[in-house]
């Protein structure tokens, strides 16, 4: 899958405009950077399409520690960087980026970062 048809696929899942579902993905995707040891970051990025992987890549420059994403905590972000009308959308972006992520990488990478992913987009990750 290569970044358009990421894009592409997020913006269609969550309704949001090409723009705006770019944000939500760079903004997932530095929050799952942050959610996952350095190795597993590095793998996964090894399979993200140019112009995302470095999103994951990059170092982070959140204080957060590595760990499982918590929903509420995704959502609030992912909301910081959509427009006022699509705020309520953001829960629905980030259901998106799972399935969309979920789509773009092998079955086995899936399952070494579901792990960082919380409860609530387990269900995204499922395959079939």
């Amino acid at each position: 899958m290569d970044r358009k048809e990421f894009l592409d696929a997020v913006k269609q899942r969550s309704g949001l405009d090409e723009g705006q579902a770019k944000a939500v993905t760079l903004a997932a995707l530095a929050d799952l950077r942050d959610a996952l040891p350095d190795d597993e970051a590095t793998d996964l990025a090894s399979q993200l399409p140019r112009g995302l992987k470095e999103t994951v890549q990059s170092p982070s420059t959140s204080p957060r520690r590595k760990g499982p994403l918590e929903m509420q905590a995704l959502v609030e972000h992912l909301r910081t960087v959509l427009r006022p009308e699509d705020r309520p959308r953001a829960s629905q972006a980030a259901h998106a980026v799972a399935s969309t992520l979920r789509d773009a990488i092998t079955p086995g990478q899936l399952q070494d970062i579901s792990g960082a992913f919380p409860p609530e987009l387990q269900r995204d990750l499922q395959r079939g």
